[in-house]
């Protein structure tokens, strides 16, 4: 899982809070991101979300079905001291501008932040002219200074089935498919048929 601020995300109001600057008692600073996030959607299938990865047609992209259930339940580690205020997930909120903009128009007090929940509220926000995404987020809150932390995960558990980039070959896809099964994963893995050429016959008397 990236540092949130380390997402590759053409919006530039993502982060919005913790990529501002901070001004307190009259010097100005930058605040220290510490969550780390992931980002899923509700779609079963969306096109923009597909060309949106699928840049480099020399790659392969790879989607991934599960629960938020069973995602949470990865990631959730209840021996944590502090995993009461670690640990999020929830559906992404797509908000007018202007209303991000609200968010500077007063001062907070300290003791308002000291609980982190501003930040990682605002990670739960976007504006509405991505709200084709559908998101869903889960965040980790962690003390580290690598740009990303690892989760270990059962994927043959966490994930109910595997769908392949529409974009590729039938032949890339088989490859692709022979080594996903090699790595160990059992359950479904599907090419996805989204530009699929139909075959509609019209019948006429």
């Amino acid at each position: 899982m990236p540092k949130t601020i380390k997402w590759l995300n053409q919006d530039p109001f993502e982060n919005f809070i913790t990529n501002s600057k901070v001004s307190y008692r009259g010097r100005f600073g930058e605040i220290d991101n510490s969550y780390f996030g992931s980002c899923w959607t509700l779609h079963s299938d969306c096109d923009g979300l597909w060309r949106n990865f699928s840049s480099n047609k020399r790659k392969c992209v790879v989607k991934v079905k599960t629960s938020a259930k069973k995602l949470f339940t990865a990631i959730y580690d209840i021996n944590n001291f502090f995993h009461s205020s670690r640990y999020y997930i929830g559906k992404v909120k797509y908000i007018k501008e202007n209303s991000i903009s609200n968010f500077f128009n007063h001062s907070y007090k300290k003791s308002e932040l000291d609980d982190g929940f501003l930040f990682v509220q605002q990670l739960f926000l976007k504006r509405k002219q991505f709200s084709y995404e559908k998101e869903v987020r889960i965040i980790i809150k962690e003390d580290s200074n690598d740009d990303k932390i690892k989760i270990p995960i059962d994927p043959n558990s966490l994930f109910d089935e595997i769908i392949l980039d529409p974009f590729i070959s039938t032949s890339n896809f088989a490859r692709k498919k022979k080594e996903i099964e090699q790595s160990g994963y059992t359950g479904s893995i599907l090419h996805s048929d989204l530009y699929s050429k139909p075959s509609f016959i019209l019948k006429i008397k």
